[in-house]
């Protein structure tokens, strides 16, 4: 906190070092009567207190209200003393009323001060209780993205260790693929923020499951490019199904549009009006002419729709130009 509070948030100063709030005190006040005692050819005779007004409040802003009353006692007896007529302590015509005029003054003044200064170490206070219970909050998050994704890669692990119990075929590479989403999910849940807590930029969360999906297929001949808009956000309820569709079409993409040959991936994400559209093209072999998406055994295609409807949103995969493109569109909403 000290790192960030202003300077007038630490006043007063030196509370626990009373002499240095004496010496200081008595510093200012020398330094109040050697300046009046400097001017006093230039400055009539009816401003004793001029000088020593500005030193008292100096006091009480920097070092505290018994400062504040110790410097105007001071300045009190040494205007008495020097300025008011006849030298000395002397009682002349209108002295008393000056006295208590000015007085009264600086017990004003002080009070007001010792106001602010109360209302500063209230909002200090909160602020420090408000900071606490942040870094609690944080470290609570923190433990549970922890523990969220431990969770589900304790859910891979057991529909991995499942599938040994089976002999169809078809059910083994059901669970392996139930079991590779899962671990995804927990991947991309761990990737979501980083150890300060902070979210990951779009274009970094989803480069790394482009990039994971290509290394679980031990792909190196197929390359990707991403283009991310720069101002583009993902609230955290869109990032998890939008990486899961990026990884379901990357993964079509490498099993129909590159079975036997490299190529290249592009995915493209942006705003358009109020939707987050995220665009992943190939240069694959294209789709069949009788192609449709919802119609087919292929799951992870029903599985991103099932997604983007869930969200709102809509899944869509065409061929145009050369390029096999899957779209997913997702609203925009609010920036968490």
């Amino acid at each position: 906190m000290a790192g960030t509070e202003k300077w007038w948030e630490r006043l007063p100063l030196a509370q626990d070092r009373p002499w240095v709030i004496f010496s200081a005190t008595l510093g200012l006040m020398g330094i109040a009567l050697g300046l009046r005692l400097l001017l006093l050819p230039f400055m009539p005779t009816g401003l004793p207190f001029t000088m020593f007004y500005p030193a008292i409040i100096a006091s009480a802003v920097l070092y505290g209200i018994r400062a504040g009353v110790l410097a105007g006692t001071i300045g009190v007896l040494l205007a008495w003393y020097f300025f008011l007529p006849g030298v000395g302590f002397a009682l002349g015509v209108g002295v008393p009323f000056a006295l208590v005029l000015y007085s009264a003054v600086i017990a004003v003044s002080l009070t007001l001060i010792r106001f602010l200064q109360l209302a500063i170490q209230r909002a200090n206070d909160a602020r420090e209780v408000s900071r606490r219970l942040a870094e609690s909050r944080e470290t609570l998050f923190r433990e549970l993205q922890h523990r969220v994704g431990n969770n589900l890669q304790v859910v891979s692990a057991l529909l991995s260790l499942q599938k040994r119990k089976l002999s169809d075929p078809s059910a083994i590479e059901a669970l392996e693929e139930a079991a590779d989403r899962v671990q995804l999910i927990g991947q991309i849940q761990r990737q979501l923020y980083d150890p300060d807590g902070e979210r990951q930029a779009v274009d970094d969360l989803l480069g790394r499951v482009i990039a994971d999906c290509l290394e679980s297929y031990a792909r190196d001949d197929v390359t990707y490019e991403i283009r991310v808009e720069p101002a583009l956000d993902m609230r955290p309820e869109l990032a998890i199904p939008a990486s899961l569709i990026v990884y379901e079409a990357v993964a079509n993409s490498i099993e129909h549009g590159f079975p036997d040959r490299g190529g290249a991936i592009t995915l493209d994400a942006r705003y358009e009006a109020d939707w987050i559209v995220v665009c992943i093209a190939d240069n694959g072999k294209g789709l069949p002419a009788d192609f449709a998406a919802l119609q087919g055994t292929n799951m992870g295609l029903k599985l991103s729709s099932a997604l983007a409807v869930q969200c709102g949103g809509t899944f869509a995969i065409d061929c145009a130009n050369g390029l096999t493109r899957a779209t997913v569109r997702l609203p925009r909403g609010k920036s968490a």
